[in-house]
């Protein structure tokens, strides 16, 4: 059986026409189901930081190669061993 690639799963894929809820409130949400308090002094900084976290560590999934920060003498063809 032949699983669909990812590629037609997001050509196909529409964004979701509901009102999407503020990132920080969505980990506001996960430290209470986790049992924790999020008025807590030492959490109450979490959920901006989680989300400046995320945006930093997925800032290149846009980016073209040209946007990039390749290593300088990095070759894709090098014959190097």
């Amino acid at each position: 059986m032949k699983s669909a690639s990812l590629h037609s799963f997001h050509e196909s894929h529409t964004e979701p026409t509901e009102v999407r809820i503020p990132f920080q409130r969505l980990v506001h949400e996960m430290l209470e189901q986790l049992g924790e308090d999020p008025k807590r002094e030492g959490l109450r900084q979490t959920p901006a930081r989680v989300e400046a976290s995320l945006k930093w560590l997925t800032r290149g999934y846009g980016m073209g190669r040209r946007g990039s920060r390749r290593r300088r003498g990095y070759s894709t063809n090098s014959t190097r061993a």
